[in-house]
């Protein structure tokens, strides 16, 4: 139960997060920027419905048809979603909160990234376009990926058909951002540095001061020189970013000559990054 309360507060949190960028963000600008509530916001300027009615029409459909072509499951984690997100857009005005368009367009695209994520997290859906693509991949092995930029694809062109070009420009601008901020939030929120270290030297004096200074494990590795055939010692420490300067100040007061290679990993799982000892 406790489980249950806690998805459904993520669900309804990333959903009041969608139902604002769109209300007080990207409609008011006439940004439709893919997906039902795109269909919604061109609706709403072609025919005079609302976005709300529009978008629970569509995910009634769509969840009809994800209940028929791709199971109870899928149905399952799109039906809380599909029915919260209308009533979000129904409850939050239409408010331009923010005249400037370019400001309004990269706000909303970042609070929609935002909702969007927390919702994949949890392997929940808003339904919506997002259920085509499951049924193209399902039945005809299309890429869920393109499927969904296909869909978001006929959508955006609309805006030259509804708005005009400059709306078709600030709306293919909303999709980019979008798609950046979800790929930094999907890999970027756990970033650390992985350091590889060498020394002719003072290789054993580096590991017990990574040891002492850094409290952080140190993996050794056995390895050979490509061009001499040597065989030397190379070290691999896993840190935060903030650590990165002070694991050099390490190195560099044991062997200024030491051969260090750093680069940036997408997540960390273990102890001492995702979980700690009971002590």
């Amino acid at each position: 139960m406790k489980h249950l309360v806690k998805q459904f507060l993520l669900v309804a949190v990333s959903i009041a997060l969608i139902g604002a960028s769109i209300n007080l963000f990207l409609a008011p600008h006439h940004i439709a920027a893919g997906g039902v509530t795109g269909i919604g916001i061109l609706a709403e300027q072609a025919l005079g419905i609302p976005i709300a009615m529009t978008v629970l029409v569509l995910n009634v459909i769509m969840l009809i048809l994800a209940f028929i072509f791709l199971g109870r499951a899928v149905f399952v984690r799109s039906f809380l979603g599909s029915l919260l997100l209308p009533l979000s857009l129904a409850v939050i005005p239409e408010t331009m909160l923010a005249q400037d368009r370019l400001l309004s367009v990269i706000f909303g695209s970042m609070i929609f990234a935002i909702g969007v994520a927390i919702l994949y997290r949890i392997e929940a859906s808003s339904g919506g376009t997002t259920i085509p693509p499951l049924i193209l991949k399902k039945y005809f092995n299309l890429n869920t990926s393109l499927g969904l930029f296909l869909v978001d694809t006929i959508i955006v062109i609309f805006n030259i058909v509804i708005f005009g070009v400059e709306e078709f420009l600030f709306a293919i601008l909303s999709l980019i951002l979008v798609a950046i901020i979800m790929n930094y939030l999907e890999t970027g929120l756990k970033k650390r540095k992985a350091v590889m270290i060498m020394s002719d030297q003072k290789i054993e004096e580096i590991k017990a001061g990574l040891l002492d200074e850094m409290g952080r494990g140190v993996t050794v590795f056995n390895v050979s020189g490509g061009y001499t055939g040597s065989e030397k010692t190379m070290l691999m420490v896993v840190l935060e970013t903030r650590e990165y300067q002070t694991i050099l100040k390490v190195i560099n007061s044991l062997d200024k000559k030491a051969f260090v290679i750093a680069y940036t990993v997408s997540e960390v799982h273990g102890l001492g990054f995702s979980y700690h000892t009971i002590e």
